[in-house]
């Protein structure tokens, strides 16, 4: 420690009044907190090792406990002993006091102090060097280095020993938390594409770094679709965008507890649902189920309906007729449509329980219809289940308590993705490996140190007493004094260091290939001090002196910020067709779901293959449709679908998706195209009213020829397969015409229609 930094004077009253207040504060804090854990019947890590040590007593006076493990207990193996803290020192401590050597007793400690980043969880790193040099209380250890590194690729392995030779330090430190570089030796022979890359931007754009990492994959993925990758960050905030643009290029991601449910607009637009459907006086909840995609007001309307009301409820103005007058054509279609469903939601409350509820009113709304990926479907079933398990708890008596159950990124349960692309946190990281690593956002600084209450600096003297020093951060002074700005300068070189060894853990996460971005300000010639660059500048300077000064420096467009309003093209869509409902024809239920089974597989067929037809069929074999098996039953039963009839219908989705996949005629129906469209809206004049249809299929062959395709999930059991097409074919004949007639209007190329019956493998077509 420099003697310069060292507190020349003692400190004044201020300062002893702060640190007997914080001292006072503490105490009542601790007790509360035990009150509430008593209340609560439950307990944190701390208090659990605390607790632990209290029942064992000390070595000088053991507690009976104590004495009858230290019959019990012959060997001790600790894993991440570099992640270890005085607490749990002081308890390896007390379980091995008495140890001799030779009495056939050992205490195995396995670590890496190069790996230590967790102090955020009071972990101590030099702990590790401390027990290398020391011991634990009496025992001494033995020291064993390995060396040999079985996972990585030479040219990773030699660039990680050059740069991080530079970056740690050239000895232990134990005071600043500081470890030496201990360099390895590559096992793997060099074969294939391995490398290291450094990728140097220049400019302002907040997304040029997400970009550049989701076109590395992309082109990973161009070279292999096998072989694992991850995208590691250094916080949540550098993911901005991440997910946009890896969408853009087609590719799937797994984020591994990166975002909260609530971060999703599948999971905000229901909490608004719940709540609106819960609470008629929730204003806000109520102006987001307009505002959301299955209503899909624009702001004109919505003010409309509102303006000069602040008071009355907003359901209350949904049926204030001279208000609903002022709204255009499609917004006074849009409200009306809600509203009857609300009312028909309302009418039904008291027979079912809340989550069945408010599912069945949002399958009403179309709510699958609006959701922007496949996942989207996951975070609702998500949703539900929740929602389920809260009601039962009786969690929901507080009316913040359905955000706070979203709020948690570990409370989403979020499946590892086919594609083998990760995204995590470098922390996350720890003790994984990955084939190809990218780490972009090493430019960015970390967040500052702002101040805290109090500083303190754990000792321990060669004698092995403890001791602490403590320096108050005193109120009223705009700078520390001397005594705190010291045990401050220690808290930041011990920042420092672990900042240099998270670099080193994101960097030997990589296998094989490892991509390291970077951006700097145009005309900014040393990256921040504070960020991960920083570590890695005299190793990575040329690439930022050959990067060019981009175009677009990040000045968007003020219009690209305008919000987009997501909403159904057309609002009273059935797969037959429909027209906006007249309220005046008398309401008539849409919650029948004892005995649809079969409707619903249909509802589901039609999904995948939509999906199927968005992915490209050749992405597909009978494999993957069976590995979706528990997927189409979630699904199924999110419909309704009732547990004794849930495996049947999940069966029969996963023959029609076979079927389908196994079948010539499937497999022409849902091959590639440049025009081609799945599921798609469309509109027809009927008599001077619209009706709006959707296509299950529709594509132009190598000919010229436009065909409407309709998926019937029929299964015929008896009988005549013929007779049974052909009555089929006359039954929707008249739909597929309607089809037929509302693409002409727009597509004035010949036309033929068809009915595809996947699971009977059969295909009637004609021309209208």
């Amino acid at each position: 420690m420099e003697l310069k930094r060292v507190p020349d004077s003692l400190p004044g009253s201020a300062w002893w009044d702060a640190v007997s207040a914080i001292r006072i504060s503490l105490q009542h804090l601790v007790a509360e907190l035990r009150i509430l854990f008593a209340e609560r019947n439950t307990a944190d890590f701390i208090e659990l090792a605390l607790a632990a040590q209290r029942a064992l007593g000390n070595a000088a006076r053991p507690s009976d406990l104590l004495l009858a493990l230290d019959r019990r207990i012959q060997h001790i193996l600790v894993d991440e002993f570099q992640d270890t803290s005085r607490s749990q020192i002081r308890l390896l401590e007390l379980l091995t006091s008495g140890w001799e050597p030779g009495d056939s007793r050992s205490l195995f400690l396995v670590g890496d102090p190069m790996q230590s980043i967790y102090r955020f969880r009071n972990a101590d790193m030099s702990l590790f060097l401390r027990a290398k040099h020391e011991g634990i209380g009496d025992i001494r250890c033995e020291t064993l280095d390995l060396t040999r590194n079985f996972r990585s690729a030479p040219v990773v392995i030699d660039w990680v020993n050059d740069t991080f030779t530079g970056i740690f330090p050239a000895g232990d430190d134990l005071r600043a938390g500081a470890t030496r570089f201990s360099p390895c030796e590559a096992v793997r022979a060099t074969s294939g594409r391995q490398t290291v890359e450094v990728h140097g931007l220049r400019g302002s754009d907040p997304d040029a770094e997400t970009r550049r990492a989701a076109e590395i994959v992309a082109a990973e993925r161009a070279l292999s679709e096998s072989g694992s990758v991850a995208i590691l960050v250094r916080s949540r905030s550098h993911l901005a965008g991440l997910q946009s643009h890896l969408r853009a290029l087609g590719l799937d991601a797994h984020a591994v507890q990166l975002e909260a449910p609530a971060q999703h607009q599948v999971t905000q637009d229901l909490i608004g649902l719940t709540r609106a459907l819960t609470h008629r006086g929730d204003r806000v909840a109520w102006l987001g189920v307009l505002r959301a995609p299955w209503c899909g007001l624009r702001w004109t309307d919505l003010h409309g309906l509102c303006k000069g009301d602040s008071d009355s409820a907003v359901w209350t103005l949904m049926h204030d007729a001279g208000r609903i007058a002022m709204l255009t054509e499609d917004g006074q279609a849009r409200l009306k449509r809600l509203r009857a469903i609300l009312q028909m939601a309302f009418d039904e409350r008291s027979a079912q329980p809340l989550a069945r509820w408010v599912q069945r009113t949002w399958l009403t709304l179309d709510g699958p219809d609006c959701l922007l990926e496949s996942r989207d479907m996951e975070r609702a079933e998500h949703f539900f289940a929740v929602l389920r398990e809260a009601t039962v708890r009786g969690d929901l008596d507080d009316p913040t308590a359905l955000d706070r159950l979203f709020d948690d990124p570990a409370a989403i349960v979020d499946r590892p993705r086919e594609s083998g692309i990760e995204i995590m946190t470098i922390h996350k990281a720890k003790g994984l490996e990955f084939d190809t690593v990218v780490l972009p956002g090493l430019g960015r600084e970390a967040r500052s140190d702002q101040g805290k209450a109090l500083y303190w600096h754990e000792r321990v003297h060669a004698d092995g007493e403890e001791s602490v020093l403590l320096a108050p951060f005193c109120a009223g002074s705009d700078e520390p004094d001397s005594h705190t700005r010291w045990l401050r300068g220690i808290e930041q070189r011990k920042e420092y260091s672990e900042r240099a060894r998270l670099l080193y853990v994101a960097t030997t996460r990589a296998r094989e290939r490892l991509h390291l971005i970077g951006q700097l300000a145009v005309g900014q010639s040393r990256p921040r001090a504070g960020s991960l660059l920083a570590f890695l500048w005299p190793q990575v300077s040329p690439a930022f002196e050959s990067a060019g000064t981009p175009d677009d420096t990040g000045q968007q467009d003020e219009d690209a910020f305008e919000p987009q309003l997501r909403r159904l093209i057309d609002t009273a869509r059935q797969r037959e067709g429909a027209t906006v409902p007249d309220e005046d024809v008398e309401r008539r239920p849409h919650f029948q779901w004892a005995g649809q089974a079969a409707l619903q597989v249909g509802v589901v067929v039609h999904q995948w293959l939509h999906t199927i037809a968005r992915d490209g069929i050749e992405r597909w074999n009978a494999e993957r449709v069976r590995a979706g098996i528990d997927r189409y039953g979630a699904e199924l039963q999110l419909l309704g679908v009732d547990e004794d009839a849930l495996r049947e219908a999940s069966y029969r989705v996963m023959q029609a998706l076979e079927a389908v996949l196994d079948d010539a005629t499937g497999q022409w129906i849902l091959t590639t195209r440049t025009e081609a469209d799945s599921e798609l809206p469309i509109s027809r004049d009927a008599d001077g009213m619209i009706e709006n249809l959707r296509l299950d299929r529709t594509f132009v062959d190598e000919s010229g020829t436009r065909w409407i395709i309709d998926y019937k999930t029929s299964a015929h059991e008896g009988g005549s397969i013929d007779a049974f097409l052909d009555s089929e074919v006359q039954r929707y004949r008249g739909q597929l015409e309607r089809y037929a007639q509302a693409m002409s209007s727009i597509d004035s190329r010949p036309t033929r229609v068809g009915l595809y019956f996947p699971l009977l493998r059969a295909f009637r077509e004609w021309q209208p």
